[in-house]
């Protein structure tokens, strides 16, 4: 597994705390802990994984990225030879690595990048832009106390475009739930251009506000 930032290469232990897999939904193998400049890192099974013929063991892979990243943003990539098999010595009878139906390796995530634990500091959507008639937007926000929140969309010169969320309630914490399909009020699919999303939160007598724009292409 590669990890990257912005500007090229970075060490795996920059942005991520541990890695585990998980066999066929089963239980977590973790590995061990990464320091920051750590480089690469093995998962072992705790027993020999025996594969009969003709039967597909599916593999989940995933991470626990660092409360204080050496690298704020950066993107993973997966590729068949980072996942090692021991085979049989028969090629008959050879393992084969594939990626999940529809995915193809390098198996690569987008550039992510690690946010205050602020309103302010964390008020984002992904994809952006995006396209409508493949994708919805999800916003994202860390909220510290449980809040009302109400969320539009408004184009540049002010015309209220749709309404995602009017005063509703959500729990304290990281939020990313509430999404844009690219429709308006009626329904209708809005043109391309750059649109402002206005997140407001009300909590224990506080009102904050925070805006973003948010592109639409297709």
């Amino acid at each position: 597994m590669a990890t990257h930032g912005p500007k090229g290469a970075v060490a795996i232990g920059a942005a991520i705390a541990h890695a585990w897999v998980s066999l066929n939904g089963g239980p977590r193998i973790t590995g061990g802990a990464l320091t920051k400049d750590s480089s690469a890192t093995t998962l072992l099974l705790p027993a020999e994984l025996l594969v009969p013929p003709g039967v597909v063991v599916p593999v989940a892979f995933g991470l626990a990225t660092r409360s204080t990243p050496g690298e704020r943003t950066f993107a993973l990539e997966v590729s068949a030879a980072d996942i090692g098999v021991v085979q049989p010595g028969n090629p008959l009878f050879d393992v084969v690595v594939l990626p999940a139906p529809r995915h193809a390796f390098p198996l690569a995530t987008r550039f992510g990048t690690y946010a205050d634990a602020t309103l302010a500091g964390s008020w984002s959507n992904f994809p952006n832009p995006f396209t409508p008639s493949r994708e919805v937007t999800t916003f994202a926000y860390y909220l510290s106390l449980p809040a009302r929140v109400s969320l539009a969309i408004w184009t540049p010169r002010g015309e209220r475009v749709a309404t995602l969320l009017e005063r509703a309630d959500r729990p304290g914490g990281f939020q990313q739930s509430d999404t844009w399909d690219g429709k308006n009020g009626a329904g209708q699919r809005v043109m391309n251009g750059v649109y402002i999303a206005e997140l407001t939160v009300e909590s224990e007598g506080r009102t904050e506000r925070v805006r973003r724009k948010v592109a639409v292409v297709r």
